[in-house]
C-alpha cells in the first residue's frame, strides 16, 4: 500500500497517472519521483506530498491524505486496485475508469465517473455537475460501473450515459439524467428542473419532489420488482443507506421524452 499525505497547498493539480497498479512494485523513491501536471508547470510528487510505502497482500491500494492539495483527474483509466481519498477530490474522478474501486470521504467536483465503463465510485460527501456524464465535449458518458453519491450531486447527473448505475441519497440538480441513452439514475432526495430532458432510454427514479417537462406522459401505477431487488441490494451489499418506507409504496410511471424517441422513463415514488 502507498500512502500520500499532502504537505503543501496546491490547487490545480493533475492527478492522472497516480493509479495503485502502476505503482504496485515501485519503490517509495520512485514514486517520490513521480512527475504530475501543475497548471503550466510540472512538479514531482514528492514535493506535493510525504510518501510511504508498507507491503500488503492482494489487489494494490493507494490512500490519498490531500490537505491542501486538489488533484483532478484522479483514477483516470484506472483498471484495478482501490484509491482512498481522505478528504476532498477534484474534477474528472474515476474519468474512463474500467475496473477498481474508489473511495472518497469528502466532496468531489465535476464529472465524477465521466465516460467510465466498468469499476465502482462511492462519494460519501456531495458531487458536482454531471456525475456519470460526458467529459467535455465528449459525446456520451458512463457505459458501465456504479457510483454511489452519499450527498447531493450538481446538474446534469448520468448525462448521454448508455448503462450503468448513479445513485444519490441526496437531490440532484437541473436535467438529471440529460439525453440518456440507457441505464439508471436513482435520487432519494428531490431533482430540480427539466428532470430527463431529451432522454432517448434508461431510468431516472425519484423518491422525492419532482416537476415533470411536458414532453412525458403517465403510463401507470405499478410496483417494479426490479426496483425492489435494486433497492434491497444498495441497502444490503453496497451499504448505502436507503429509508425503510422507500421499500413500500408504489411508482407512477411516465414515459417519455417524446421529443426524441419517447423510449425513456421516470418513476415517482409514492407511499399513497
Amino acid at each position: 500500500m502507498i500512502t500520500l499525505t499532502g504537505r503543501a497547498e496546491a490547487h490545480g493539480v493533475s492527478g492522472e497517472g497516480l493509479l495503485p497498479e502502476s505503482f504496485a512494485a515501485a519503490a517509495e523513491s520512485e514514486v517520490a519521483r513521480t512527475r504530475l501536471r501543475f497548471g503550466a508547470e510540472t512538479a514531482e510528487l514528492g514535493d506535493l506530498f510525504h510518501v510511504r510505502t508498507a507491503p500488503g497482500a492482494g489487489e494494490p491500494e493507494l490512500r490519498i491524505e490531500p490537505g491542501g492539495v486538489r488533484l483532478h483527474g484522479l483514477g483516470t483509466g484506472m483498471t484495478r486496485g482501490r484509491i482512498v481519498v481522505a478528504g476532498n477530490a477534484g474534477d474528472r474522478l474515476g474519468a474512463a475508469m474500467v475496473g477498481g474501486e474508489i473511495l472518497v470521504e469528502g466532496s468531489c467536483g465535476d464529472c465524477t465517473g465521466g465516460e467510465m465503463t466498468g469499476g465502482f465510485i462511492r462519494v460519501h460527501g456531495d458531487a458536482g455537475a454531471r456525475a456519470g456524464g460526458a467529459l467535455a465535449g465528449g459525446p456520451r458518458g458512463m457505459a458501465g460501473g456504479v457510483i454511489l453519491v452519499h450527498g447531493s450531486v450538481g446538474d446534469e447527473a448520468g448525462a448521454a450515459m448508455r448503462r450503468g448505475l448513479v445513485a444519490i441519497g441526496g437531490s440532484a440538480a437541473a436535467r438529471a439524467g440529460f439525453h440518456a441513452i440507457a441505464g439508471t439514475v436513482l435520487v432519494l432526495g428531490g431533482v430540480g428542473e427539466a428532470p430527463a430532458m431529451a432522454t432517448k432510454r434508461g431510468s431516472l427514479v425519484v423518491f422525492g419532489e419532482a416537476r415533470l417537462l411536458p414532453t412525458f406522459r403517465y403510463a401507470c401505477e405499478y410496483e417494479p420488482t426490479f426496483l425492489r431487488l435494486l433497492l434491497r441490494y444498495l441497502s444490503g451489499p453496497l451499504a448505502f443507506a436507503v429509508p425503510e418506507r422507500f421499500a413500500r409504496g408504489r411508482f407512477r410511471r411516465f414515459a417519455g421524452d417524446f421529443s426524441q424517441l419517447g423510449k425513456g422513463e421516470i418513476l415517482l415514488w409514492t407511499d399513497a
